[in-house]
């Protein structure tokens, strides 16, 4: 999706986030909370249960939807019940045939299909499309597009923290 309309996607995301946890810790899903526990409790161990709030973005045209942000409670059998939070991945930025677009860096930045470890396999399983000749990731920022911990730049392509060497092949500096 283009960065600006990313950008208040994500902004809300947080918003998201933030509103379930306070729900949370003002005590409102306490019920919920006691019900959840007393059914796994009757649960066979290999199951488990979660309360979740979470948000979405679907392309009508692509039809394919995005996760952006998952967060919530759960609970196993015997045990209490505990925070799960499943926000999508960290967002890169990319150049898809020449738009600029953001999106989660598991997901297709052309088709949104589910497109993980692009650098280990550098074709869309959905769509096809091809880092270093359809995609290049945009790197905007200093930070490892690895990692998301260490720092690469232009100079010193090779992350600080994990050694990954930036591919100019399938990466445009921004």
């Amino acid at each position: 999706m283009e960065r600006e309309i990313f950008k208040k996607v994500d902004e809300f995301t947080g918003k998201i986030y933030e509103k379930f946890w306070e729900l949370y810790e003002s005590g409102a899903f306490k019920e919920w909370e006691k019900e959840l526990k007393k059914i796994c409790s009757e649960l066979p161990e290999k199951y488990s249960m979660a309360i979740t709030m979470g948000l979405d973005i679907t392309d009508s045209e692509r039809e394919k939807t995005i996760m952006l942000e998952s967060t919530g409670i759960a609970c196993f059998s015997g045990h209490e019940p505990y925070k799960i939070e499943g926000s999508s991945s960290t967002p890169d930025t990319y150049i898809v045939k020449g738009n600029i677009c953001k999106v989660p860096h598991n997901y297709c930045p052309g088709c949104w299909g589910e497109w993980d470890f692009k650098v280990m396999h550098p074709v869309c399983p959905e769509c096809g499309i091809e880092m270093g000749k359809d995609v290049k990731l945009l790197l905007d920022t200093n930070v490892c597009p690895h990692c998301d911990e260490g720092n690469v730049s232009r100079s010193k392509p090779t992350c600080d923290q994990c050694g990954y060497k930036v591919d100019e092949n399938i990466i445009t500096w921004g």
